[in-house]
């Protein structure tokens, strides 16, 4: 997946749902928070649902919805059609 990846802006304030290690190392929800309007993420992933994305910013990683980022959906869709 690192060789799709692409970076791209939050077309608005965008409630983001933190991904963090448990203790085993197991991925947990952590955190929702509002990322800023315009902060560059870089998709990283398919999101929990057709709705949603994978993304990290500033080191950590979160879910957005999709319709939040400013990438057209083809362009979305093509990332995980590989």
């Amino acid at each position: 997946m690192d060789s799709q990846r692409t970076h791209c802006r939050l077309a608005k304030n965008a409630p983001a749902m933190q991904i963090v290690p448990d203790g085993s190392g197991k991925l947990r929800l952590g955190t929702l928070i509002r990322l800023p309007d315009g902060a560059e993420v870089e998709v990283c992933g398919e999101g929990y649902n057709d709705r949603t994305t994978k993304v990290i910013w500033e080191g950590s990683t979160y879910y957005v919805f999709s319709n939040d980022l400013r990438l057209d959906r083809p362009a979305l869709a093509a990332l995980w059609a590989g």
